[in-house]
């Protein structure tokens, strides 16, 4: 089976600010790679700062990364839809 994903998937370092999660560096962080056309990000992936985040830290981490994703464009999903027809998944939801 072949991969569908491509390209350059950046390990974000997760930003910290006197000891809490630092949403305004973790925006600029995802904006900067988006401009400069990374094809994806990895939150809390192989930056090693992943095995000592707590619970709370690293949940507070996806939900910031999520809120500040860009959403697809809507002909993007639509193929990707159409890739994904073929097998029985449900590309907007992945499932």
């Amino acid at each position: 089976m072949r991969c569908s994903r491509q390209g350059s998937l950046v390990a974000l370092p997760t930003p910290f600010r006197s000891g809490m999660l630092d949403t305004t560096a973790l925006q600029g962080l995802i904006e900067w790679h988006i401009a400069q056309k990374s094809d994806g990000l990895v939150v809390a992936g192989t930056t090693g700062e992943a095995a000592t985040l707590t619970d709370n830290e690293r949940r507070g981490l996806f939900d910031a990364a999520v809120a500040l994703r860009p959403r697809p464009h809507p002909d993007r999903r639509r193929r990707r839809d159409e890739l994904h027809a073929h097998d029985g998944r449900d590309g907007a939801r992945g499932r």
